[in-house]
């Protein structure tokens, strides 16, 4: 059978039975098939690793594509996707009893998985480098984790804390493989050196089975996801603005995105996180406008619950409904995520049209096609329906199934420090100055590669935009609503191009653009504008939402369809780019 360390494997894997263990009569993990018995074929990316579930009947794989597939072993259908990762992964683990499946990626993190449902149960932060290997102890209470940054950390599998850290003696080491001696109550490591020696390297560390967090050493903390999507004008950030803080001001058109922060209690007061546990629902208000369609699918796709807003006074109300289910279907790639539908403006619906409820029928419908939970008539100026809405949104909210991330303090302190930049209104922190920050509070915790991994964290996260500056500096952007604005603004720019291409010239929009849809007071400071802007262009090649070729953005979603002789739109073209080089008479 497949065994030892993790790999990268073809996307076509062929498993066959050892036919050396019915030879010398060793038990195989699963019952003998035919030599060569299933052919698992992984489309998107390669392998990285492969674990067998105790009882045989299943087999895990994590690939570069940063999921985990479920596969039935006897005869091959994929069984499950498990998303949460977003890097590959390096390592897949079953517990013993079968319960639990833990995963290690490239991401840094440790994630662990209800192996029924597939449901992520628990995130795990504390390495700082790619974690290379993940193994739970016989009696599946215990979980060790090994990873690049020279240190195996033993965590509780149930809560998901940190028991024990155990650092390298060797740092020239790597640390290849982790598993549980239980006769001598050890936990075995391999690893290697750094520098090409071929040698192994086996440590034997002390494993406490009855070992116990230390209360202050990390904490539990679970966040709620809410993306507020639709036409533009129709309400979105008046509504965000009534739910989080309970007032109401006039927002005028949302350009780009908003977050808005509030703890569960402001849903229902009932909603209190247990001790130890901290808890936060995060709004996303997303802005209609088609510029910004396009880049939406950057921060969807962690999303449990969409509020889709309608406005019945508009006479395309429900096609637009429909096309932003479809919109947001097309990002969550199949996750599940409870949808709300909510009507706005209530107080300027006429008198007839409320008393007689004429579009009730296709509301039900609409219901009933997008597989939307409910409606919602909502006044965010009058302050009507916001209140039965914070009740099925509070309601909806399933927080124990919601994933719970535990994070060592250092982590939890770092993520604080930006968070407060974040409020105050900064927009570009140079990551040397946050640096400093945290070694001045932290004197003797800091460690630049805990600081390194939570920035990375977060911007995997879509929280915020990590990049270089032209100066070769290291910088954060922390509000992504501009990154969201200027993308949207670049978009129209390219749209609008005179030659009839959707494209724009890079150098312009560095130095000398003005950019639609911003105005004059709006635009950022010179030297951050120029910084944003090298993040979304970034963001945006990295996408494919654009492709860059002598000097210029292209965006190829853009070209206009194709029309034939006699008119015709031809609504299945796609746009070819070609790249040729060498001499023109050659060409």
């Amino acid at each position: 059978m497949l065994g030892g360390l993790s790999q990268s494997i073809s996307p076509t894997l062929l498993l066959q039975e050892d036919q050396s263990m019915s030879e010398t009569g060793a038990t195989p993990i699963a019952q003998p098939y035919p030599q060569l018995w299933q052919v698992l074929v992984h489309r998107s990316d390669s392998f990285q690793c492969l674990a067998w579930s105790p009882d045989g009947t299943l087999i895990a794989s994590g690939s570069d594509d940063n999921t985990v597939r479920l596969w039935e072993a006897r005869s091959g259908p994929l069984v499950r996707t498990l998303q949460g990762h977003t890097a590959g992964v390096r390592s897949v683990a079953w517990a013993p009893d079968g319960q639990q499946l833990a995963t290690g990626a490239f991401d840094n993190t440790v994630r662990l998985w209800e192996a029924r449902s597939g449901q992520l149960v628990h995130t795990l932060e504390g390495h700082t480098d790619w974690v290379q290997s993940v193994a739970w102890a016989p009696d599946s209470q215990q979980l060790a984790t090994g990873a690049f940054d020279n240190t195996v950390r033993l965590w509780d599998g149930k809560t998901g804390e940190e028991l024990q850290v155990y650092e390298s003696t060797y740092p020239a080491h790597l640390v290849l493989m982790v598993s549980f001696h239980a006769a001598t109550r050890t936990v075995h490591v391999l690893g290697k050196t750094k520098l090409g020696d071929p040698d192994i390297v086996i440590r034997m560390l002390p494993w406490d089975a009855s070992a116990r967090a230390v209360a202050s050493a990390s904490s539990q903390y679970v966040s709620a996801k809410i993306v507020l999507v639709g036409e533009s004008n129709v309400g979105k950030s008046c509504l965000a603005l009534r739910l989080a803080q309970n007032w109401y001001e006039e927002q005028g058109t949302t350009h780009g995105m908003r977050l808005w922060s509030m703890p569960p209690e402001k849903l229902k007061a009932e909603i209190i996180a247990p001790a130890g546990e901290q808890r936060e629902v995060v709004l996303w208000d997303l802005g209609g406008q088609n510029e910004y369609r396009l880049v939406h699918q950057l921060f969807l796709h962690d999303t449990i619950l969409a509020l889709i807003l309608l406005d019945p006074t508009r006479d395309t109300a429900f096609e637009d409904a429909v096309e932003w289910n479809v919109r947001l279907e097309k990002q969550l790639r199949g996750r599940p995520a409870v949808k709300l539908l909510v009507g706005t403006k209530e107080d300027q619906l006429e008198d007839q049209v409320r008393r007689d409820l004429t579009y009730q029928p296709q509301i039900a419908k609409l219901l009933h096609d997008c597989r939307i939970t409910g409606f919602y008539s909502t006044s965010a100026r009058e302050n009507t329906g916001i209140e039965a809405l914070r009740t099925a949104i509070a309601q909806q909210i399933d927080w124990q199934a919601l994933s719970q991330t535990t994070r060592l303090r250092l982590f939890q302190r770092i993520r604080e420090a930006i968070a407060q930049r974040r409020n105050a209104g900064e927009v570009v922190l140079l990551y040397s100055e946050l640096a400093e920050h945290i070694r001045k509070v932290e004197p003797e915790d800091f460690h630049a590669e805990s600081l390194n991994a939570v920035v990375r964290q977060l911007a995997h996260q879509g929280v915020l935009v990590d990049t270089n500056l032209a100066t070769g500096e290291r910088a954060l952007v922390l509000q992504i609503g501009y990154i969201e604005t200027y993308a949207g603004s670049l978009i129209r720019v390219a749209r609008s191009n005179p030659r009839g291409v959707p494209a724009i010239e890079i150098s312009e929009a560095l130095f000398r653009m003005s950019f639609p849809g911003i105005k004059d007071e709006e635009r950022l400071k010179p030297l951050h504008e120029r910084s944003v802007l090298e993040c979304v262009m970034q963001l945006l090649l990295e996408h494919g939402i654009c492709l860059k070729h002598e000097g210029l953005l292209i965006f190829p979603a853009l070209f206009p369809s194709t029309a034939t002789e006699d008119g015709a739109n031809i609504t299945h073209t796609v746009s070819l780019y070609y790249d040729f080089s060498g001499a023109i008479d050659n060409i």
